[in-house]
């Protein structure tokens, strides 16, 4: 069974305040494994790499847009079946 400390997450948000907000209630949750990206450029090679078990994607990102992204998810074979959460 996964712990929340064992529990990878990825935050994709590129509102500064915004993301540090969700990564600190994941964190306070006890979520101690957390990826925080602030722009879509690099952030689908950054997902691979770290191998979330859930990522939190926002849609309106610098650089790729979020649905780029979720689409390179779905693709991939190392995260095609992560859960995605959308913010809009």
């Amino acid at each position: 069974m996964t712990t929340n400390a064992s529990f990878r997450l990825a935050v994709v948000e590129d509102d500064l305040d915004l993301n540090k907000l969700i990564r600190y209630h994941l964190e306070q949750a006890g979520y101690k494994d957390v990826l925080a990206l602030l722009t879509g450029t690099g952030a689908f090679e950054e997902l691979q790499r770290f191998q979330p078990h859930l990522i939190v994607l926002d849609v309106m990102l610098p650089g790729v847009y979020g649905t780029e992204i979720l689409e390179q998810v779905r693709a991939s074979k190392i995260l095609k079946d992560t859960p995605v959460i959308m913010l809009t």
